[in-house]
């Protein structure tokens, strides 16, 4: 019976650890959709071969942040804000 017990708490405490891992990993989106994105680049120069000086160049490219006017930036924070 102690053994159910013990296998049981083990398993409670992995759903729950799994289940905070995953909601901080996916804290951030636009993080979460960089490394997609990352990922997505990974494979396509894997699948054709690329070089490897040029997969260090999309790699470091894909890196830059893109221009912002200053009147766009904060408009993704308005639009995730939920309606009073």
């Amino acid at each position: 019976m102690l053994a159910v017990i013990v296998v049981s708490g083990a398993l409670l405490w992995g759903y729950v650890t799994a289940t905070w891992v995953g909601v901080i990993t996916n804290m951030n989106p636009e993080l979460r959709w960089f490394r997609e994105t990352l990922d997505s680049l990974n494979a396509f120069m894997a699948m054709h071969s690329l070089p490897k000086e040029m997969r260090i160049r999309l790699r470091e490219y894909s890196q830059q942040p893109l221009p912002t006017p200053p009147n766009r930036r904060p408009l993704h924070l308005v639009n995730r804000r939920p309606p009073i």
